[in-house]
């Protein structure tokens, strides 16, 4: 069912139900958890079943889960409620939180879209990104926070035999705090030209090495737009626009770009930060790095953003 506020009278009270849905949760007098994954907006179906599924597996130790949040993002909160006497409940909810997590990144989603890993989800980073994103992760904290003063023991998981070296990721984000210019570097790798929309997602994933006349002609001919691409830009690449975007150019991409499939310059290892969620506040958002960073960091691969249907 879809309610729409046709008069301020039925803003308000729908907003009322909004800001006082807490304290409906408090005042039910049971224990309860609020949990935050991210999908793909065309797999919140599959990810609601998904949790209904765990809430019956479940359901000696738990009374029912409950799932509000902001479907327009796919950032679902899973309110799992409980009887506080009841002694499964404790195992029951931390088997029932972790698999939901586990459902979100089977269905190309993330660990969490707005409230942080802190130090519950920490064990899914590993889950979630691959060694050598954490390594380049890792790299970033200890440029910003080289004594390890701020906020120690959140978010990154214990160093892992696994994690490369990523010394020169390293050095680029040095150089990049300290406004030192980089030699040139390949700006895109694997001359990926292919572009494809998911419309029920709304969100559009090229190669960076389409050109952004291709992009305009494929944007044109399936009645859709991307803010992150200019009406005109003849044979220059997405992946040289993203790479070198200054200005008003930069601003525009960097509101669309949902990920990047990137390598990182050690090696020019394949990485994927971002993805397809509209919102993923896991780990450091390490794609913004390669926005205008003319591949000091590395090369782009392919390339996620936001679309709208044209009217």
């Amino acid at each position: 069912e879809v309610r729409v506020a046709e008069d301020e009278t039925d803003r308000a009270a729908l907003w009322y139900g909004r800001l006082h849905a807490p304290d409906s949760v408090v005042q039910s007098g049971k224990g309860f958890f609020i949990g935050d994954v991210t999908v793909p907006r065309d797999r919140i179906p599959e990810m609601q079943a998904a949790i209904q599924a765990t809430a019956e597996r479940h359901r000696d130790g738990l009374l029912f889960i409950a799932v509000c949040g902001h479907a327009g993002d796919g950032d679902l909160h899973p309110t799992t409620f409980y009887d506080k006497d009841n002694p499964l409940a404790a195992s029951a909810l931390e088997a029932a939180n972790d698999e939901i997590i586990e459902a979100a990144l089977r269905l190309g989603g993330t660990i969490t879209g707005e409230h942080g890993v802190g130090t519950e989800k920490i064990p899914f980073m590993t889950k979630r990104f691959s060694p050598v994103e954490i390594a380049a992760q890792r790299a970033i904290k200890q440029v910003f926070d080289p004594a390890g003063l701020l906020n120690p023991g959140v978010m990154l998981p214990e160093r892992s035999p696994g994690e490369p070296p990523v010394d020169g990721f390293a050095a680029a984000v040095r150089d990049a705090l300290a406004g030192t210019t980089r030699p040139a570097a390949p700006l895109t790798s694997g001359a990926d030209t292919t572009i494809s929309a998911s419309f029920g997602n709304l969100s559009l994933t090229v190669g960076a090495d389409a050109t952004l006349d291709a992009i305009s002609g494929y944007l044109d001919a399936n009645g859709i737009t991307c803010a992150a691409i200019p009406g005109s830009g003849g044979d220059r690449t997405i992946g040289e626009l993203v790479a070198t975007a200054t200005g008003e150019e930069r601003l525009a991409v960097r509101h669309a770009l949902l990920g990047a499939d990137v390598t990182v310059v050690d090696g020019q290892t394949p990485a994927r930060f971002g993805g397809q969620t509209m919102k993923d506040v896991a780990g450091y958002d390490t794609k913004r790095l390669y926005l205008g960073g003319h591949g000091a960091f590395g090369a782009l691969r392919t390339l996620t953003f936001k679309i709208d249907v044209r009217t």
